[in-house]
């Protein structure tokens, strides 16, 4: 067996034909036929200690209804913004380590930045109009709708419903408990 063959992943008395039986192509003309991968990698780039925040700010919704959030991301790479479909988790998994880089070191970026995480952090610290009223409650209170219209990078809405319900837990500002099924 050769190292290429290796590499591949052939193995010894297996059929490595490129074609099906019907004869139609398996789709890997070219490539290695029927290679199973045997690991998934995730490539992240080194994000500087300066800009460590943005990670915080990008698994937490509030930057979706928080246009100065917005626009830090925006700041990073417009192109890439909109390419991602303005997710900031996927732009910051995309974005070069150069460009990181360069950001670590533009003070009027890194002032942006700063401001959007003393507001995300004012914004978790604070005390909300419920627990203002209703301290001694401990009441949960759940509103069930099929779809939330939160933000377009989280396609979990089709509609007017989804908008309505997405609107309705931006304002509660109550929090937002996911949770699933046990599999």
């Amino acid at each position: 067996m050769t190292a290429c063959g290796r590499a591949a992943g052939r193995r010894p008395g297996v059929n490595h034909d490129t074609t099906r039986p019907e004869g139609r192509a398996s789709g890997n003309e070219g490539g290695f036929p029927f290679v199973q991968p045997i690991n998934d990698f995730i490539v992240v780039p080194s994000i500087p200690a300066s800009l460590r925040p943005l990670k915080e700010i990008s698994y937490n919704l509030w930057w979706s209804w928080n246009p100065d959030a917005v626009g830090l991301f925006r700041r990073i790479d417009a192109g890439l913004w909109e390419e991602t479909n303005r997710n900031p988790i996927r732009l910051l998994g995309m974005v070069g380590e150069e460009r990181l880089n360069e950001l670590a070191s533009d003070d009027p970026f890194l002032a942006h930045l700063e401001r959007v995480n003393w507001e995300l952090n004012t914004y978790l610290s604070r005390s909300f109009w419920y627990h203002q009223d209703h301290d001694d409650d401990q009441r949960l209170i759940a509103y069930f709708s099929l779809e939330f219209a939160i933000t377009e990078s989280l396609p979990i809405y089709s509609g007017g419903l989804g908008a309505l319900a997405g609107d309705h837990l931006k304002s509660a500002n109550l929090g937002l408990v996911c949770w699933a099924p046990p599999q």
